[in-house]
């Protein structure tokens, strides 16, 4: 027997049931496609809704008074406990989300550390972390930029 033969017949499967079959279910042989592939909880939605639930999440969030716009947002070296401080003086909540028009490492480096804070780009923006967050804090760009794409 050649090399190649033999290195074929070890990584082969030999096609025999995963499980016992005494106390398991049958579940099939190795070689069955359902062993191969995981499943795919994706769900397709329109491009127009997507965007109205958009703006009904930004809506709720400046008629229940949690949105903060910054005229700065000036941090000179990525410090946590600068953030934290940052946070208790303007009232922050427990799960601030950061809407920057451009990205600022040393911000996203103070708020990494911080429980539950995110920092997003105002193009990455979605409804699910806008309702999962306390307070949205952003840049006057980042609302204009937001004014801009969904009026």
């Amino acid at each position: 027997m050649s090399a190649a033969a033999a290195k074929a017949l070890e990584t082969e499967t030999h096609g025999s049931c995963p499980r016992r079959q005494l106390t398991f279910a049958r579940l099939g042989r190795r070689r069955c496609c359902s062993w191969s592939a995981p499943r795919d909880y994706h769900q397709k939605v329109n491009k127009k809704v997507r965007r109205l639930a958009l703006c009904s999440a930004l809506t709720l969030k400046v008629q229940e008074e949690n949105m903060m716009v910054l005229d700065r947002f000036d941090m000179d070296a990525p410090k946590t406990k600068v953030m934290i401080d940052f946070l208790t003086a303007i009232d922050g909540g427990k799960k601030p989300l950061f809407v920057l028009h451009e990205t600022d490492m040393a911000v996203v480096k103070s708020a990494a550390n911080i429980p539950g804070a995110e920092v997003l780009h105002v193009d990455s923006i979605n409804v699910y972390d806008l309702l999962n967050h306390d307070r949205l804090i952003a840049t006057p760009e980042a609302v204009k930029k937001l004014e801009e794409v969904f009026g």
